[in-house]
């Protein structure tokens, strides 16, 4: 029996929910209306989506305006036909062009000779994670070079033809440069390549420090964390390991930390587990008796994490503060404010009012207003004129008496004329 696509209809949003970035890009499910910080992610996930199926489509419909693609990106090309045409639209032919990471004028190997030193630029990872020696040959001159681009950028398969046919003796890699601080086994662990770490270590590389613990913690590779206990258990545990550890949720390394390797575990650790959500960190901490602050429920309670604030309300006595009222406030989040009100005693402050009028949640601005005694400031009025939430404006200048609302927010020249006629409306005066 066949499906069609409309008769599914009313699954389209499911589907779609569970389709790839590359897949909702086609489909007109993603445009470039998002923040340009977010904006720019979207854009290499879907680069990375249409390299990783090898996408037969024509990459110009892609978004690439200002397009800066990284190595986790073009490493993924498998084709020598998308190497050719990501080259041509992104590169102008020039695998040699694009913008160099910050590190690598600083810590690749300089040659004797200046004509033969290069820097490698992003288009490289392709070649080199494929091992494209046609490629790669008018760059096997500086082959040191090449061998630290490869060991930094995960490029395990290159890296061993480098030692073992051309003769590269990583041995002597310790340092990108010389007499710099960073050591390559450190930046490889913090990029989380554990198999060019295995085969540095096998190769009898010496460049490692308690860095490279402290940079795999910190983007939680636990791979490598576990690789590094395990055949450098000599490296120093970093200051805030546990705080990596809490933050990203990693209940077994935490307690490793915690238990066999006494590492300190200040209050502000189980702060940030509340804040991420993680009540299982919470709950072992707490079982720990590591402490936490105020912070943990504020915190816990701005991300809207409802059990948390119930276990620690119910199990721990540092409180919060009004900011845990406000920022429930200022979500929409009844749940958790009707919590706050039924238990706690901090209550909240005008941030409150003033936030949810920002948020244009007329709703909640009318319950703080008849259940809640913290008021508002003016800047609740001139928030929600601003923004074009007529409704909020005409019941705060009908309900409330902060004063003068109406004067500040007509001093403001780009306040919406839709709003200042609102205002003159509901005005008694008018």
């Amino acid at each position: 029996m066949t499906t069609y696509w409309a008769d599914v209809a009313d699954l389209h949003a499911l589907i779609f929910a569970y389709a790839g970035p590359l897949t909702q890009w086609i489909n007109g499910r993603l445009n470039e209306g998002y923040p340009r910080s977010e904006w720019s992610d979207i854009e290499r996930s879907i680069w990375a989506d249409a390299f990783r199926c090898d996408w037969l489509g024509d990459l110009r419909s892609l978004p690439h305006q200002r397009m800066t693609l990284g190595r986790s990106e073009t490493r993924l090309i498998r084709s020598r036909r998308m190497y050719a045409q990501v080259k041509e639209l992104l590169y102008d032919r020039n695998p040699s062009l694009g913008v160099l990471l910050w590190y690598e004028r600083a810590m690749y190997p300089k040659q004797d000779d200046a004509a033969e030193a290069f820097y490698t630029t992003a288009l490289l990872a392709a070649p080199m994670e494929n091992v494209w020696l046609d490629v790669l040959a008018p760059f096997l001159q500086a082959k040191e070079t090449l061998a630290t681009a490869a060991a930094l950028g995960g490029h395990l398969r290159f890296l061993q033809y480098l030692v073992y046919e051309k003769g590269v003796d990583v041995s002597r890699m310790a340092n990108f440069t010389s007499g710099s601080r960073h050591l390559i086994m450190d930046r490889v662990a913090s990029n989380g390549h554990v198999g060019v770490l295995a085969f540095l270590h096998e190769m009898e590389c010496s460049g490692i420090s308690s860095a490279a613990l402290e940079g795999a913690m910190k983007h939680h590779h636990l791979d490598t964390i576990a690789f590094l206990f395990k055949h450098f258990p000599h490296l120093a545990i970093p200051e805030k390991a546990t705080l990596y550890a809490a933050r990203y949720g990693h209940l077994g390394l935490l307690r490793y930390l915690v238990t066999q390797r006494q590492a300190p575990c200040p209050p502000r650790v189980m702060d940030v587990a509340a804040y991420k959500g993680h009540r299982h960190i919470v709950k072992f901490l707490h079982k720990q008796q590591t402490g936490c602050t105020t912070m943990a429920m504020d915190a816990a309670a701005c991300a809207g994490h409802l059990d948390i604030v119930k276990f620690l309300h119910f199990n721990r006595t540092e409180g919060c503060t009004t900011l845990a009222f406000d920022a429930a406030a200022v979500r929409g989040n009844r749940p958790l404010l009707d919590f706050l009100i039924e238990h706690r005693r901090e209550g909240g402050s005008t941030m409150a009012m003033d936030g949810a009028a920002y948020e244009g949640n007329e709703a909640m601005v009318r319950f703080l207003h008849k259940h809640r005694h913290e008021g508002c400031t003016t800047r609740a009025v001139d928030f929600a004129a601003d923004r074009g939430h007529l409704g909020i404006v005409q019941f705060l200048l009908a309900e409330r008496s902060e004063g003068e609302v109406l004067a500040c927010l007509l001093e403001h020249d780009v306040t919406k004329a839709k709003a200042v006629q609102a205002l003159k409306k509901s005005s008694p005066t008018s």
